[in-house]
Protein backbone atom coordinates (compact mmCIF):
# COMPACT_ATOMS: atom_id res chain seq x y z
CA UNK A 1 0.00 0.00 0.00
CA UNK A 2 1.25 3.45 -0.93
CA UNK A 3 0.78 6.47 1.31
CA UNK A 4 0.97 9.02 -1.49
CA UNK A 5 0.41 8.62 -5.22
CA UNK A 6 1.40 11.49 -7.51
CA UNK A 7 0.08 11.70 -11.05
CA UNK A 8 1.30 13.98 -13.83
CA UNK A 9 4.49 15.07 -15.51
CA UNK A 10 8.02 13.72 -15.29
CA UNK A 11 10.26 15.74 -17.56
CA UNK A 12 13.78 16.99 -18.19
CA UNK A 13 14.96 20.30 -16.71
CA UNK A 14 18.07 21.79 -18.28
CA UNK A 15 19.74 24.06 -15.74
CA UNK A 16 22.53 26.60 -16.32
CA UNK A 17 25.96 25.06 -15.70
CA UNK A 18 28.47 27.73 -16.65
CA UNK A 19 29.99 28.45 -20.05
CA UNK A 20 31.96 26.50 -22.59
CA UNK A 21 35.44 27.48 -23.75
CA UNK A 22 33.68 29.24 -26.61
CA UNK A 23 31.64 31.31 -24.13
CA UNK A 24 28.40 29.49 -24.94
CA UNK A 25 26.10 28.61 -22.05
CA UNK A 26 26.24 25.03 -20.78
CA UNK A 27 23.20 23.25 -19.38
CA UNK A 28 22.99 20.24 -17.06
CA UNK A 29 20.38 17.49 -17.20
CA UNK A 30 18.12 17.37 -14.14
CA UNK A 31 14.94 15.39 -13.50
CA UNK A 32 11.87 17.53 -12.99
CA UNK A 33 8.12 17.92 -13.30
CA UNK A 34 6.14 19.24 -10.34
CA UNK A 35 4.23 16.07 -9.32
CA UNK A 36 7.39 13.99 -9.77
CA UNK A 37 9.28 16.47 -7.58
CA UNK A 38 6.59 16.21 -4.89
CA UNK A 39 6.80 12.41 -5.06
CA UNK A 40 10.58 12.46 -4.65
CA UNK A 41 10.43 15.01 -1.82
CA UNK A 42 7.93 12.99 0.21
CA UNK A 43 9.82 9.74 -0.42
CA UNK A 44 13.04 11.43 0.68
CA UNK A 45 11.41 11.97 4.07
CA UNK A 46 10.38 8.33 4.35
CA UNK A 47 6.89 8.22 2.85
CA UNK A 48 5.80 5.30 0.68
CA UNK A 49 5.21 7.01 -2.65
CA UNK A 50 4.28 5.95 -6.17
CA UNK A 51 4.26 7.99 -9.36
CA UNK A 52 1.86 7.56 -12.29
CA UNK A 53 2.63 9.15 -15.65
CA UNK A 54 3.76 8.66 -19.22
CA UNK A 55 7.16 9.27 -20.83
CA UNK A 56 8.85 8.43 -24.08
CA UNK A 57 11.24 5.48 -24.29
CA UNK A 58 14.55 7.19 -25.01
CA UNK A 59 17.78 7.28 -22.94
CA UNK A 60 16.80 10.56 -21.23
CA UNK A 61 13.51 8.99 -20.21
CA UNK A 62 15.33 6.08 -18.61
CA UNK A 63 17.44 8.59 -16.66
CA UNK A 64 14.29 10.32 -15.44
CA UNK A 65 12.70 7.09 -14.26
CA UNK A 66 15.95 5.96 -12.67
CA UNK A 67 16.13 9.26 -10.76
CA UNK A 68 12.79 8.49 -9.12
CA UNK A 69 13.82 4.90 -8.40
CA UNK A 70 16.99 6.13 -6.68
CA UNK A 71 14.78 8.24 -4.43
CA UNK A 72 12.70 5.16 -3.55
CA UNK A 73 9.60 6.17 -5.52
CA UNK A 74 7.58 3.27 -6.94
CA UNK A 75 7.69 3.76 -10.74
CA UNK A 76 5.52 0.80 -11.73
CA UNK A 77 2.79 3.24 -12.75
CA UNK A 78 4.93 4.93 -15.42
CA UNK A 79 4.09 4.07 -19.03
CA UNK A 80 7.06 4.23 -21.43
CA UNK A 81 5.66 4.84 -24.91
CA UNK A 82 8.16 4.82 -27.79
CA UNK A 83 5.67 6.78 -29.87
CA UNK A 84 5.75 9.76 -27.50
CA UNK A 85 8.35 12.41 -26.68
CA UNK A 86 8.96 13.66 -23.17
CA UNK A 87 8.80 17.40 -22.62
CA UNK A 88 11.90 19.44 -21.87
CA UNK A 89 12.19 22.73 -20.01
CA UNK A 90 15.12 25.12 -20.01
CA UNK A 91 15.48 26.85 -16.66
CA UNK A 92 16.76 30.43 -16.51
CA UNK A 93 18.12 31.76 -13.21
CA UNK A 94 18.49 35.40 -12.21
CA UNK A 95 21.07 36.79 -9.78
CA UNK A 96 18.91 35.82 -6.77
CA UNK A 97 18.39 32.25 -7.95
CA UNK A 98 14.78 32.90 -8.97
CA UNK A 99 13.81 30.84 -12.00
CA UNK A 100 11.81 31.16 -15.16
CA UNK A 101 11.14 28.50 -17.79
CA UNK A 102 11.12 27.89 -21.53
CA UNK A 103 9.25 24.74 -22.57
CA UNK A 104 9.89 22.54 -25.60
CA UNK A 105 7.94 19.60 -26.94
CA UNK A 106 4.59 19.87 -28.69
CA UNK A 107 2.02 17.24 -27.58
CA UNK A 108 4.34 15.88 -24.85
CA UNK A 109 4.14 12.36 -23.49
CA UNK A 110 2.74 13.32 -20.08
CA UNK A 111 -0.34 14.86 -21.71
CA UNK A 112 -0.96 11.63 -23.62
CA UNK A 113 -1.80 9.78 -20.39
CA UNK A 114 -5.15 8.01 -20.74
CA UNK A 115 -7.55 6.61 -18.11
CA UNK A 116 -6.74 3.06 -19.23
CA UNK A 117 -3.06 3.73 -18.46
CA UNK A 118 -3.75 4.17 -14.74
CA UNK A 119 -2.47 1.61 -12.24
CA UNK A 120 -5.78 1.47 -10.41
CA UNK A 121 -4.42 -0.77 -7.66
CA UNK A 122 -1.92 1.92 -6.66
CA UNK A 123 -4.66 4.52 -6.38
CA UNK A 124 -7.14 2.29 -4.55
CA UNK A 125 -4.56 1.50 -1.91
CA UNK A 126 -3.25 5.04 -1.28
CA UNK A 127 -4.01 7.51 1.48
CA UNK A 128 -3.32 10.61 -0.62
CA UNK A 129 -3.55 11.39 -4.34
CA UNK A 130 -1.69 14.44 -5.62
CA UNK A 131 -1.92 16.17 -9.02
CA UNK A 132 -1.21 19.48 -10.74
CA UNK A 133 -2.90 21.59 -13.38
CA UNK A 134 -0.56 20.79 -16.28
CA UNK A 135 -2.17 17.37 -16.80
CA UNK A 136 -5.50 19.13 -17.35
CA UNK A 137 -4.17 20.74 -20.55
CA UNK A 138 -5.23 17.74 -22.65
CA UNK A 139 -8.60 16.03 -22.76
CA UNK A 140 -7.05 12.60 -22.11
CA UNK A 141 -4.92 13.94 -19.27
CA UNK A 142 -7.92 15.59 -17.63
CA UNK A 143 -9.97 12.40 -18.03
CA UNK A 144 -7.13 10.46 -16.40
CA UNK A 145 -6.98 12.81 -13.44
CA UNK A 146 -10.75 12.74 -13.05
CA UNK A 147 -10.74 8.93 -13.10
CA UNK A 148 -7.91 8.87 -10.56
CA UNK A 149 -9.74 11.31 -8.28
CA UNK A 150 -12.90 9.19 -8.45
CA UNK A 151 -10.96 6.04 -7.55
CA UNK A 152 -9.17 7.79 -4.70
CA UNK A 153 -12.35 9.32 -3.33
CA UNK A 154 -14.19 5.99 -3.37
CA UNK A 155 -11.25 4.44 -1.53
CA UNK A 156 -11.33 7.06 1.21
CA UNK A 157 -8.11 8.83 0.18
CA UNK A 158 -7.61 12.58 0.40
CA UNK A 159 -6.83 14.55 -2.74
CA UNK A 160 -4.07 17.15 -3.01
CA UNK A 161 -3.72 19.81 -5.70
CA UNK A 162 -1.02 22.34 -6.60
CA UNK A 163 -1.81 24.28 -9.82
CA UNK A 164 1.88 25.03 -10.46
CA UNK A 165 0.82 27.40 -13.23
CA UNK A 166 3.43 28.22 -15.88
CA UNK A 167 1.71 30.92 -17.99
CA UNK A 168 3.56 29.95 -21.18
CA UNK A 169 1.77 26.58 -21.20
CA UNK A 170 -1.76 28.00 -21.16
CA UNK A 171 -3.44 29.75 -24.09
CA UNK A 172 -4.91 32.36 -21.79
CA UNK A 173 -5.17 33.42 -18.18
CA UNK A 174 -8.84 32.47 -18.29
CA UNK A 175 -7.97 28.89 -19.22
CA UNK A 176 -5.34 28.71 -16.48
CA UNK A 177 -7.89 30.04 -14.00
CA UNK A 178 -10.52 27.51 -15.11
CA UNK A 179 -8.09 24.60 -14.75
CA UNK A 180 -6.97 25.84 -11.34
CA UNK A 181 -10.55 26.13 -10.12
CA UNK A 182 -11.34 22.63 -11.46
CA UNK A 183 -8.45 21.20 -9.47
CA UNK A 184 -9.38 23.12 -6.34
CA UNK A 185 -12.96 21.87 -6.60
CA UNK A 186 -11.73 18.26 -6.62
CA UNK A 187 -9.13 18.63 -3.84
CA UNK A 188 -9.07 18.50 -0.05
CA UNK A 189 -5.57 19.98 0.35
CA UNK A 190 -4.59 22.90 -1.86
CA UNK A 191 -1.31 24.74 -2.33
CA UNK A 192 -1.46 28.12 -4.06
CA UNK A 193 1.34 30.54 -4.72
CA UNK A 194 0.40 34.17 -4.13
CA UNK A 195 0.35 34.68 -7.91
CA UNK A 196 -2.01 31.72 -8.35
CA UNK A 197 -4.30 33.04 -5.63
CA UNK A 198 -4.57 36.32 -7.52
CA UNK A 199 -5.28 34.35 -10.68
CA UNK A 200 -8.20 32.42 -9.18
CA UNK A 201 -9.56 35.33 -7.10
CA UNK A 202 -8.17 38.69 -8.20
CA UNK A 203 -10.08 40.64 -5.58
CA UNK A 204 -9.68 38.28 -2.66
CA UNK A 205 -7.17 38.64 0.13
CA UNK A 206 -5.00 35.77 1.32
CA UNK A 207 -7.06 35.56 4.50
CA UNK A 208 -10.44 35.61 2.76
CA UNK A 209 -9.53 32.93 0.22
CA UNK A 210 -8.04 30.60 2.85
CA UNK A 211 -10.98 31.15 5.21
CA UNK A 212 -13.54 30.61 2.44
CA UNK A 213 -11.94 27.32 1.43
CA UNK A 214 -11.69 26.28 5.07
CA UNK A 215 -15.46 26.68 5.51
CA UNK A 216 -15.87 24.24 2.59
CA UNK A 217 -13.73 21.65 4.36
CA UNK A 218 -10.66 22.35 2.27
CA UNK A 219 -7.25 23.16 3.76
CA UNK A 220 -5.36 25.74 1.70
CA UNK A 221 -1.75 26.88 2.11
CA UNK A 222 -0.64 30.01 0.26
CA UNK A 223 3.09 30.40 -0.38
CA UNK A 224 5.15 33.42 -1.33
CA UNK A 225 8.73 32.22 -1.73
CA UNK A 226 11.13 34.01 0.59
CA UNK A 227 8.20 35.63 2.42
CA UNK A 228 6.91 32.34 3.83
CA UNK A 229 3.37 30.98 3.80
CA UNK A 230 -0.14 31.43 5.20
CA UNK A 231 -2.48 28.79 6.59
CA UNK A 232 -5.62 28.61 8.70
CA UNK A 233 -4.61 28.21 12.34
CA UNK A 234 -6.88 27.36 15.25
CA UNK A 235 -8.65 30.71 15.25
CA UNK A 236 -7.33 32.77 12.35
CA UNK A 237 -5.16 32.70 9.26
CA UNK A 238 -1.53 32.77 10.35
CA UNK A 239 1.61 33.81 8.49
CA UNK A 240 4.54 31.41 8.87
CA UNK A 241 7.95 32.92 8.00
CA UNK A 242 10.48 30.88 6.08
CA UNK A 243 14.09 30.19 7.06
CA UNK A 244 17.03 32.29 5.85
CA UNK A 245 19.48 30.22 3.82
CA UNK A 246 22.01 31.02 1.07
CA UNK A 247 19.87 30.37 -2.01
CA UNK A 248 21.25 29.34 -5.40
CA UNK A 249 18.26 27.97 -7.29
CA UNK A 250 14.56 28.11 -6.39
CA UNK A 251 13.58 25.42 -8.93
CA UNK A 252 11.40 22.86 -7.18
CA UNK A 253 11.36 24.69 -3.83
CA UNK A 254 7.57 24.77 -3.79
CA UNK A 255 7.46 21.06 -4.59
CA UNK A 256 9.86 20.26 -1.73
CA UNK A 257 7.62 22.40 0.49
CA UNK A 258 4.49 20.51 -0.51
CA UNK A 259 6.13 17.10 -0.37
CA UNK A 260 7.10 17.82 3.25
CA UNK A 261 3.63 19.11 4.06
CA UNK A 262 1.95 16.00 2.62
CA UNK A 263 4.42 13.79 4.50
CA UNK A 264 3.52 15.54 7.77
CA UNK A 265 -0.20 15.33 7.03
CA UNK A 266 -0.03 11.57 6.45
CA UNK A 267 2.51 10.61 9.12
CA UNK A 268 1.90 13.19 11.85
CA UNK A 269 -1.87 13.74 11.95
CA UNK A 270 -1.65 15.12 15.48
CA UNK A 271 0.79 17.85 14.52
CA UNK A 272 -0.74 21.37 14.41
CA UNK A 273 -1.09 22.45 10.79
CA UNK A 274 0.99 25.56 11.51
CA UNK A 275 3.87 23.30 12.56
CA UNK A 276 3.40 21.28 9.37
CA UNK A 277 3.85 24.51 7.43
CA UNK A 278 6.95 25.40 9.46
CA UNK A 279 8.42 22.04 8.57
CA UNK A 280 7.47 22.58 4.92
CA UNK A 281 9.08 26.03 4.94
CA UNK A 282 12.33 24.50 6.15
CA UNK A 283 12.20 21.85 3.42
CA UNK A 284 11.50 24.45 0.76
CA UNK A 285 14.31 26.69 1.96
CA UNK A 286 16.85 23.85 1.97
CA UNK A 287 15.82 22.89 -1.56
CA UNK A 288 17.10 26.26 -2.82
CA UNK A 289 20.65 25.85 -1.56
CA UNK A 290 21.89 24.05 -4.69
CA UNK A 291 20.79 23.71 -8.30
CA UNK A 292 18.17 21.21 -9.34
CA UNK A 293 14.62 20.41 -8.28
CA UNK A 294 15.37 16.98 -6.79
CA UNK A 295 19.07 17.36 -6.05
CA UNK A 296 18.80 19.12 -2.70
CA UNK A 297 15.52 17.79 -1.35
CA UNK A 298 16.27 17.38 2.36
CA UNK A 299 15.93 14.47 4.76
CA UNK A 300 14.23 14.85 8.14
CA UNK A 301 17.49 15.39 10.02
CA UNK A 302 18.42 18.33 7.79
CA UNK A 303 15.00 19.89 8.31
CA UNK A 304 15.25 19.38 12.06
CA UNK A 305 18.71 20.91 12.17
CA UNK A 306 17.65 24.04 10.29
CA UNK A 307 14.60 24.50 12.49
CA UNK A 308 16.65 24.04 15.68
CA UNK A 309 19.33 26.46 14.53
CA UNK A 310 16.72 29.07 13.71
CA UNK A 311 14.68 28.63 16.89
CA UNK A 312 17.53 28.07 19.31
CA UNK A 313 15.71 25.09 20.77
CA UNK A 314 14.76 21.50 20.13
CA UNK A 315 12.03 20.79 17.61
CA UNK A 316 10.64 17.55 16.20
CA UNK A 317 9.52 17.90 12.56
CA UNK A 318 7.84 14.55 12.20
CA UNK A 319 10.69 12.31 13.21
Amino acid sequence: MMDIVCIGELLTDLLPAGESENAYPLFEFNPGGAPANVAAAAARLGARVAFIGKTGDQPLDWLLIRALEKRHVDVSGIIRDPGENTSLSVVHLDARGERSFSFFGEHPADLALRPEDLREDLIRGCRMLHFGARTLLSSTGKASVEAACTLARHSGALISFDPNIRPALWKSADQARADSLWGMDHADLIKLSLEELRLVDAGGSVESVISSLNTKGKRCVVTNGREGAWVQGKEEVEHIPTYPVPSEDSTGAGDAFWGAFLYAWVYRPGMPVTDMVRMACAAGALATTKKGAMTTQPVLEEIRRLMEESSGGKVSPGG
